[in-house]
């Protein structure tokens, strides 16, 4: 569903909707455990907010790309990641966005709360 939604979104050059689709379907590889295609749809629909100037956009796909880091095990860059997506939400003027992220990864980032916890996930 989530593709034909991105061939709409191209056709019609909704930016918005494109950059929406890529992160529906990143979303979708990270649940099923295909982490390098789920980082490959979120870095292209960060490509998108970025082009377009959407903090809010950046901040999502970040903070979803963090998700893929630490399920890789590198903890640093999702670090990394998070640090931005709190950065863009700020820009955004998304206070209350950027704390609740703030916190989240404060407690994935220091083993408080699990990825399992927060996200369920099986093989497609």
């Amino acid at each position: 569903m989530f593709e034909r939604v991105l061939e709409l979104a191209r056709a019609a050059g909704d930016r918005f909707g494109e950059c929406a689709a890529y992160h529906f379907l990143g979303n979708i590889a990270f649940n099923e455990c295909r982490d390098d295609e789920s980082r490959r749809l979120h870095l292209a629909a960060l490509k998108i907010a970025r082009a377009e100037g959407d903090e809010q956009g950046i901040a999502t796909s970040l903070g979803s790309v963090a998700y893929v880091e630490i399920a890789d095990g590198d903890l640093k860059a999702a670090r990394r990641r998070y640090d931005a997506a709190i950065d863009a939400y700020e820009k955004a003027g998304m206070s209350e966005a950027a704390r609740s992220l703030r916190d989240k990864a404060a407690d994935l980032l220091d083993g408080r709360v699990r990825l399992e916890d927060l996200v369920l996930r099986r093989p497609a």
